[in-house]
């Protein structure tokens, strides 16, 4: 009987909780409220094209705040491609226009706006390549230590001196 009684009273407060209404509710309707509706949110759509037969696609879209768009892909061979572009004024004026390609290699996007990667240094570009050399000589470190591996197993023969003496330096003074 006390446990009926438990179950009662917490589906009393569950049910009182679950029903009080939010005090800021929004009707649906957008007329209700004229005061808040915003005419640039009545953005008219001035063109819009779209053609797609399961295979290709393309479409163009152009509005009345001058934002446009269009791309024109196809999903036949090796995965789903595509190019296209867009353009719109960011609030400071600036038109900003960016290009595109899609694919295989990713997402690969341009415009004057965006950010370009610095060069490589040379140092770090030649360092690459020393790495690609040894890959391809078979010269392979990934950095894990292997206290099984001989040197010239882990670095290749070429890599090993054996027995080679280097007398101290006199006068050197350690910096």
């Amino acid at each position: 009987m006390l446990f009926l009684q438990i179950i009662l009273v917490v589906a009393f407060f569950g049910l009182a909780s679950c029903g009080r209404l939010d005090t800021n509710y929004i009707p649906s309707n957008p007329d209700h409220h004229v005061a808040s509706k915003n005419p640039l949110n009545d953005v008219p759509i001035l063109r819009l094209d779209n053609n797609n037969d399961g295979e290709t696609y393309n479409y163009a879209l152009e509005t009345g705040d001058g934002i446009s768009a269009q791309e024109q892909g196809d999903a036949t061979g090796d995965g789903t491609k595509a190019q296209g572009g867009f353009s719109y004024t960011a609030p400071d004026g600036q038109v900003i226009r960016v290009q595109y390609v899609a694919g295989p290699d990713g997402f690969q996007a341009q415009g004057d706006h965006l950010p370009v990667a610095p060069e490589i240094p040379e140092e770090i570009r030649k360092a690459v390549e020393q790495n690609l050399a040894d890959e391809a000589r078979g010269v392979v470190d990934d950095g894990q230590y292997r206290p099984e591996a001989s040197p010239s197993e882990k670095y290749g023969a070429a890599a090993v001196v054996k027995n080679q003496y280097v007398p101290a330096q006199t006068g050197y003074k350690g910096y």
